[in-house]
C-alpha cells in the first residue's frame, strides 16, 4: 500500500508542476510570445518589384532597422504590411534608399495537444488512484 501511496504521491507533483509550468507559459506573452511575427533581410542589390515605404509603422520600422530580428506584432490589425504584401504582390521594400524583403509568419506553439495531454494525466491519475483504493478495500 505504501507504494502505491509513494507511486501516486510522485505523479501529483509531477503533473503539479507541469500544469502550473504550463498555465505560466499560457499567461506569460512577453516571456513566450506567441502570434504575428515579421522580420526584414537586407538585400544588396535593388529587385525589380519593390514597395516604396515612406512612413513605416512601429513593427515594419523595428523589422527594418534591426534585419533579421523576430518582431512580434501581436495582431496583424497593428501593422498594414501584410495588406501592402497583398495589393502589390511583393515581399520587398525600399526605406531610405535601402532594400529589404520582409518575412511574414506566425508562431503558433502547440500549446492545445500538451493541454490535451495534461488532462488525460489527470483523468488516467484520478481513476488509477479510485481503481487502486477500492480494490486496496476489498483486499
Amino acid at each position: 500500500m505504501k507504494h502505491k501511496t509513494l507511486f501516486f504521491s510522485i505523479a501529483s507533483i509531477v503533473l503539479l508542476v507541469l500544469t502550473a509550468t504550463f498555465i505560466y507559459i499560457v499567461s506569460s506573452p512577453r516571456q513566450f510570445p506567441r502570434g504575428p511575427v515579421l522580420w526584414a533581410e537586407k538585400l544588396s542589390i535593388k529587385p525589380e518589384k519593390y514597395i516604396v515605404v515612406t512612413k513605416p509603422d512601429r513593427y515594419l520600422l523595428e523589422a527594418l532597422s534591426n534585419p533579421e530580428t523576430d518582431v512580434f506584432v501581436g495582431s496583424w490589425d497593428n501593422t498594414n504590411i501584410d495588406e501592402l504584401v497583398e495589393t502589390y504582390q511583393t515581399f520587398n521594400v525600399e526605406y531610405n534608399d535601402a532594400y529589404y524583403t520582409v518575412n511574414l509568419g506566425d508562431i503558433d506553439p502547440v500549446y492545445g495537444g500538451f493541454l490535451l495531454i495534461l488532462l488525460i494525466s489527470w483523468i488516467a491519475l484520478g481513476v488509477g488512484f479510485l481503481i487502486s483504493h477500492v480494490t486496496a478495500r476489498r483486499a
